[in-house]
């Protein structure tokens, strides 16, 4: 019941802890062990649901905390599992999602690979917002090792694939980067 209840809880934070916002972070800080319990059973007990859920809340704790490497382990434990397997739009969120932790620890060979892996699997499933997070984390990583012109191609596919809803959001963070 406390694994369901923090599965629940963690992507209500999401929003409120990207914001900075104290009480949420410390919220995620304090539940901490009690999340990593819960996302085994998630994975054990095959609720891709939550884990879908509460990826992004995850590593926008282990990015803002700079916990990169536990965030990879945390995240490779699932990508592995029957359930990850079976569910190709899950298993492509969280190769985009490990990609930009690898990315955050400058590997940026692994990271362009784990990203492209993921690319491949949204031309499947069609889940822009993984596209998206792949992109940019393909661009970054040309950025990086200096090939400017693939850089400059992916962001545009990047920007190119945003909705409108968030695309003012995502725009800056993109632009930010060139």
């Amino acid at each position: 019941a406390h694994a369901a209840y923090l599965l629940r809880l963690l992507p209500r934070l999401q929003s409120t802890a990207a914001a900075g916002e104290r009480t949420a972070r410390h919220t995620i800080d304090v539940q901490f062990e009690s999340g990593r319990r819960a996302w085994a059973w998630s994975i054990e007990h095959g609720q891709v649901d939550a884990l879908k859920r509460s990826s992004a809340t995850l590593l926008e704790h282990f990015d803002y905390r700079g916990r990169f490497e536990e965030g990879l382990a945390f995240l490779r434990t699932a990508i592995e599992s029957q359930p990850v397997q079976a569910d190709a739009k899950l298993r492509s969120l969280l190769l985009a999602r490990i990609s930009h932790l690898e990315y955050r620890l400058n590997r940026f060979a692994e990271a362009e690979s784990t990203a492209r892996q993921a690319l491949e699997a949204t031309r499947r499933n069609r889940d822009s917002a993984t596209r998206r997070q792949a992109l940019n984390v393909v661009a970054t990583c040309a950025l990086q090792l200096g090939r400017l012109d693939d850089a400059r191609r992916y962001f545009k596919q990047a920007l190119d694939s945003e909705s409108l809803e968030d695309q003012a959001h995502r725009t800056a963070v993109t632009l930010d980067h060139l």
